[in-house]
């Protein structure tokens, strides 16, 4: 577990450190699980930061209903 909270710690600590040198960062989500709460704080980071978010979307042939994925992901972006 230790190891684990760990290796999260270093990747949230390098993502934010290219946050700051980025001009445009691409975000990569899990279609299956979508916006995790570590998703929303980089996301919310690089807006903070001026910097230019695209949003990519992994495991999108896993998705059964799209619509209604496409519909949720975009509601969860707009808020």
């Amino acid at each position: 577990a230790r190891i684990a909270e760990l290796a999260e710690k270093l990747s949230a600590s390098d993502a934010m450190r290219a946050i700051r040198f980025a001009e445009v960062v691409v975000l990569l989500v899990d279609a299956t699980h979508p916006f995790e709460q570590q998703d929303l704080v980089i996301g919310n980071r690089v807006i903070e930061e001026g910097r230019a978010l695209v949003i990519a979307v992994n495991k999108w042939d896993a998705i059964e209903d799209k619509q209604r994925t496409l519909r949720s992901m975009r509601e969860t972006v707009e808020e």
